[in-house]
């Protein structure tokens, strides 16, 4: 139990390490990017994997694991966090195309009416 927890402890570093990185290269950007995913559906299968191999005397429920010992433990489902992290990252980049592509429709509308004034200036 304890490797695992490491592998995830490690796997959650490097996500929120990569998540952090804003490159300007689009390339490295998308790299980056494919990295990100790449490690967190790696993350969320040893997790998962992990858990369909564990004894009978913990059961599992949908977002958190109860173990049962002389005391109960209650902790969040590291797999549930993984891909929420996968479609919070799937809305921003969302929206940052969507941004990316106002700007450009603004920016076209802002070259259009300045030509358009221009027309009107050498008319008069």
């Amino acid at each position: 139990m304890t490797s695992i927890a490491v592998i995830e402890t490690i796997t959650l570093l490097i996500i929120v390490l990569l998540w952090g990185v804003n490159p300007t290269n689009n390339d490295t950007r998308k790299a980056l990017k494919t990295l990100f995913s790449f490690i967190c559906l790696l993350g969320v299968f040893l997790h998962y994997f992990y858990l369909l191999t564990i004894p009978t005397q913990k059961e599992i429920y949908p977002f958190f694991i109860v173990e049962r010992m002389n005391y109960s433990v209650v902790y969040p489902d590291i797999g549930q966090l993984l891909i929420l992290l996968l479609i919070t990252d799937y809305a921003i980049s969302k929206r940052s195309r969507r941004d990316a592509r106002g700007e450009a429709t603004i920016n076209q509308n802002s070259l259009s009416t300045g030509s358009e004034q221009s027309d009107v200036s050498s008319n008069k």
